[in-house]
């Protein structure tokens, strides 16, 4: 049922894009405190950028760090965070959890050479680190998937060439700041113990589910191994095994497909051009059109429009799109970096640049797309993108207000943003810190380019007036708006 909620929400919406000022072209930002490689960006909900951990690199020696840094798209500069972290670690993971808060988890010790359990969290309204639970066994190169039910599935493996040092997977439950066993892979025993697959890629699923890709490399003649993770029993299923692919950059597309490009230089056959696509949920591996330029340990962002910007590393200077209705690579700009260590889509479309292998060097670029889309935005009933939103009870066509406040279980509607057309992954909707279970996602009935979602108020979100409400789509937040619960 429509109301004239909605009707009042698109008097207030931002245009759904703008051309950019230099469209296609890398401009340099502010430089880190400290050269680093090796660490994590992680946008937050606020449009900062978290750097975390890494190894600090300069003309004085080479460390790892216990120091974060905070990059703030607004001014293009970085700040250190006001507390350092609990204990140093290179390549962990960095996951948003649905208030806002960031798990730091695994990843090596300052040698290089072992792995870490150590695993924390970042608030960003205190800008400290606290430890968060313990896990049960180190993980030298995990990854994370942020779960329906609000839990961070948190899969690993071993260091390249060295047996696994953990048979399962855990789950981190942010409510509780403990770690739990998610239950024993179904495929390890045949990719890790040979020194295969040793870093996993977690790739969610429109269903909910996880598929783990335990990936070989190159030049080995063994098949990669695949498995998927459901929540609902905590337990995995193996996949048949398949072909190869190209063991480094992948990225998830809005069609839930991963694009795999690139090959991990030193395992196998060195640099390529090759790229192909993986259905998680077919198991399935097709080709797609090749790089111009071959690549290894390049960086791969989804852009708000669908298409992925692949930039660097043994590419050299140079980058490309990829666009997925054609399965085709462009060119695009002159890429000032050859070893760039991460690629963050910010709030505004542009996408930041940071860090670089070569030691002493710490200059951080943005790059400009053709088309800028901004975060998806929610809307308020005044009109400003704050206070009482415009989310709305199907049921009886009242807005969520403290005239007529919503409960947990109860289906609310709203209007949003800048998802991408015909995309099948859902967004996540955060009521209260909690995440909500997004029952269907669309076209907007009678407002082309304007998108709706519906989910349910989660169970144990607190009672009030104003309970804040945002949406997350493959890492970029909206603005907050409440609703009234009781």
């Amino acid at each position: 049922m429509r109301t004239s909620v909605t009707l009042q929400i698109l008097l207030f919406a931002a245009g759904a894009g703008a051309l950019a000022q230099s469209p296609g072209t890398f401009t340099p930002t502010g430089a880190m405190i400290l050269p680093r490689f090796d660490f994590t960006a992680r946008l937050l909900q606020d449009g900062r950028v978290l750097i975390a951990g890494g190894i600090e690199a300069s003309a004085v020696g080479i460390q790892a760090s216990t120091s974060a840094e905070l990059y703030n798209p607004s001014t293009g500069t970085f700040t250190a965070t006001a507390h350092s972290r609990t204990g140093p670690s290179v390549s962990q993971s960095a996951t948003l959890l649905p208030d806002g808060r960031v798990l730091l988890a695994g990843g090596m010790n300052p040698d290089g050479r072992s792995a870490t359990a150590l695993a924390e969290i970042f608030d960003p309204s205190t800008s400290s680190f606290t430890p968060a639970g313990s896990m049960s066994a180190a993980k030298a190169c995990p990854s994370t998937a942020l779960l329906n039910n609000g839990k961070v599935l948190v899969a690993g493996g071993s260091l390249s060439g060295q047996p696994a040092n953990t048979a399962t997977a855990e789950l981190y439950d942010p409510a509780a700041n403990t770690f739990t066993s998610a239950g024993p892979y179904a495929s390890i025993g045949g990719s890790i113990a040979s020194g295969l697959g040793w870093c996993p890629i977690a790739v969610p699923r429109p269903d909910g589910k996880v598929t783990i890709i335990w990936l070989s490399p190159a030049g080995t003649g063994q098949g990669s191994a695949s498995e998927v993770f459901d929540p609902a029993t905590s337990t995995f299923t193996a996949l048949p095994s398949f072909q190869p692919v190209p063991a480094n950059g992948s990225v998830q597309l809005g069609s839930g497909l991963v694009l795999f490009a690139g090959e991990y230089y030193g395992l196998g056959a060195g640099a390529d051009n090759l790229a192909e696509l993986y259905d998680p949920v077919l198991n399935l591996v097709t080709p797609t059109g090749n790089m111009n330029v071959e690549r290894s340990s390049q960086i791969m962002v989804l852009l708000p429009d669908g298409t992925v910007l692949v930039a660097g590393w043994a590419g050299g200077q140079s980058a490309e799109i990829f666009d997925p209705s054609s399965g085709t690579f462009t060119l695009t700009g002159v890429f000032p970096v050859d070893y760039p260590q991460t690629g963050t889509l910010l709030p505004d479309g542009t996408v930041l640049i940071s860090g670089n292998s070569s030691p002493g060097s710490n200059v951080n670029y943005i790059y400009h797309p053709s088309k800028l889309v901004p975060a998806p935005a929610l809307f308020s009933l005044s009109g400003g993108g704050a206070g009482q939103g415009a989310i709305w009870n199907p049921a009886t066509g009242q807005a969520a207000s403290s005239q007529s406040p919503s409960a947990a279980g109860n289906i609310l509607s709203m209007y949003t943003t800048s998802l991408i057309a015909g995309g099948v992954m859902p967004p996540q909707v955060s009521v209260g810190g909690l995440l909500a279970n997004v029952l269907w996602f669309g076209d907007a009935p009678g407002y082309p380019g304007y998108f709706q979602v519906n989910f349910q108020v989660p169970s144990g979100v607190a009672a009030g007036d104003a309970v804040p409400v945002r949406l997350i789509y493959f890492g970029r937040s909206s603005d907050a708006v409440t609703i009234a619960t009781h």
